[in-house]
């Protein structure tokens, strides 16, 4: 495999999050709870989260940064490192380590209890919605507006409305630590086991 440039090395420990702004800058996040943001392999921004460790982290359409804590929280930061609105959620899921935003806006998180958890203003919205995940690591939200989650124990669930659509897939590749959507509408799994898998047709795994 060839690479751009040398490894970053961040001075996080373990880096359990990383996206990026608008503007294209990266933004990492790991144990010891500080996020990076990076501009060219050097640190343009550094803060302080204080969440007991960097579990999660999503850039949302207002631009402005959302964090999961180990600790359980969630907190909104401006690009500078600035403290946003509200105070920390308190989530309930031990460690959040998935954080997406749907399409209206409203937040959806996963954690270490294996739930999902739906968000608006800081309130959340009815109950927690139980998933087949001891902990759910990974979370994305298609384009078609289905949610993905992945889990530890390597299966992926597809919900649509709110509703699992129909039985999990068992991945067989361990723990999905990461899934993200390609534009032609194909899964993708990093997994616990060093792999990277596409997945063309999802939905239809997971009905068979």
């Amino acid at each position: 495999m060839l690479f751009r440039s040398r490894p970053i090395r961040t001075g996080h420990g373990r880096v359990n999050a990383l996206t990026q702004t608008h503007d294209g800058d990266l933004v990492s996040g790991g144990d010891n709870g500080l996020v990076n943001i990076w501009r060219d392999g050097q640190v343009v921004v550094t803060f302080a989260t204080q969440q007991q460790g960097v579990a999660s982290l999503t850039t949302l359409r207002d631009g402005s940064l959302m964090t999961g804590g180990k600790d359980g929280s969630l907190k909104r930061w401006s690009i500078q490192g600035h403290p946003l609105g509200e105070a920390a959620i308190q989530t309930r899921h031990g460690a959040v380590w998935a954080i997406s935003e749907l399409p209206n806006g409203d937040l959806l998180t996963g954690g270490d209890d294996g739930h999902l958890r739906r968000w608006r203003q800081g309130r959340q919205l009815g109950p927690t919605i139980e998933t087949p995940h001891a902990a759910v690591v990974s979370l994305v939200i298609r384009r078609n507006g289905d949610w993905v989650t992945g889990g530890s124990g390597g299966r992926i669930q597809i919900y649509r409305n709110g509703q699992p659509l129909a039985n999990e897939f068992q991945s067989g590749f361990g723990s999905i630590w990461s899934l993200i959507e390609r534009r032609d509408g194909e899964l993708i799994s990093a997994n616990g086991d060093g792999t990277i898998y596409i997945y063309p047709t999802p939905a239809r795994a997971i009905r068979n």
